[in-house]
């Protein structure tokens, strides 16, 4: 394995982001991120508490010497109940290739030992409710919280922990923290995917159920006309092929129906596998 890369960009603050309180609704707090090169630097900011956060932005590109203000938005919460120690965030990043970039597909791609990270920790403070939010420093643009939305939080995932800094050998307490922090980011990544595996199925459960009820519908419908008295029927009807063709018609449409619904159950396995 190669030596792993320094980080390139500059953080602010370097080592922690600082969230001072009441916690019973959203604070922000901001990570300021610098690309001092002559080069294009791709970023990614994650967590390893998913639920609990939501970032915006939580990737970009960096041209040569320019900033991006990060709001780090937590979510409200008992305090008093939260392993603080496990709240944890990283800035990846790397250089992209000559050309278009496309941030999506370059980070799929991206091998491990060209990825450089830089690890903050979070700290909550007990505060008055004049000053719930930590503000950013004067040279930074102000970005205004909003609501979050789910898709933002499930977008901070944490998909994996880098190595620590090369060229430093580690020691044993050190390297005994970096294989926690591992452990800590993948157990985010996998449930976070869980969990949109099981959105997904329930989705599909849910409108499942629903063509069910329409080929009940259906049934009871048939069901219902075929149980009309044959006196009721007028007998110039019956010679024109008028009864064949009322019940023939609701037979079609439920085989129809029933193929609509191995199609769309077909689609949709096929999407989860």
């Amino acid at each position: 394995m190669g030596v792993k890369p320094e980080q390139v960009l500059t953080l602010e603050p370097p080592q922690e982001l600082r969230f001072k309180g009441p916690f019973k609704e959203v604070v922000t707090s901001y990570l300021k991120i610098t690309n001092p090169s002559n080069e294009r630097v791709c970023f990614k900011v994650k967590t390893t508490a998913p639920r609990q956060y939501c970032v915006r932005p939580n990737s970009g590109l960096l041209e040569p010497k320019q900033s991006q203000t990060v709001s780090v938005m937590l979510q409200p919460l008992d305090i008093t109940n939260v392993d603080k120690s496990k709240h944890k965030f990283m800035v990846q990043s790397m250089y992209p290739p000559v050309g278009e970039v496309k941030l999506e597909e370059i980070w799929k791609s991206v091998k491990k030992d060209e990825l450089m990270d830089s690890k903050l920790r979070c700290v909550f403070e007990e505060g008055s409710d004049d000053n719930s939010t930590i503000k950013p420093t004067d040279d930074v643009p102000v970005v205004q919280p909003s609501t979050p939305k789910q898709d933002d939080v499930m977008m901070s995932t944490i998909e994996d922990l880098s190595q620590t800094n090369a060229g430093n050998t580690p020691s044993a307490s050190v390297t005994s923290t970096t294989a926690q922090d591992e452990t800590d980011f993948d157990r985010a990544q996998l449930e976070a995917r869980t969990r949109s595996q099981q959105n997904e199925i329930d989705r599909l459960s849910g409108e499942n159920n629903q063509l069910k009820s329409d080929l009940n519908q259906l049934r009871m419908r048939r069901d219902d006309k075929t149980a009309l008295p044959t006196a009721t029927q007028s007998p110039t009807a019956t010679q024109r092929g008028g009864g064949p063709q009322s019940s023939s018609s609701p037979n079609l449409m439920l085989v129809v129906l029933i193929i609509l619904v191995a199609l769309v159950m077909g689609y949709f396995v096929g999407r989860l596998l």
